[in-house]
């Protein structure tokens, strides 16, 4: 499955030097290799919003279209 960033997000991963692992982990999200980067549907699960792992600190959400997965924010995992 593809996936594309939305609208600040590139720019949020450049500026705390983890654009590196970010693409590391989407290169896992897109062979499918779930379980790695820890892929989880968040609740309540009716929203249908998906969180990943970059780094231990810092989770990707997004959520699925037609074209694909849609990053919109990444989060301090604090």
């Amino acid at each position: 499955m593809k996936i594309r960033e939305g609208k600040g997000v590139v720019k949020y991963l450049q500026r705390r030097n983890i654009l590196k692992q970010y693409k590391i982990a989407k290169k896992h999200f897109e062979k499918n290799h779930f379980k790695i980067i820890d892929d989880k549907l968040r609740k309540p699960k009716i929203n249908g919003i998906y969180q990943f792992k970059i780094t231990g600190k810092y989770r990707a959400f997004y959520v699925l279209r037609e074209e694909g997965a849609v990053v919109y924010k990444i989060s301090d995992h604090q």
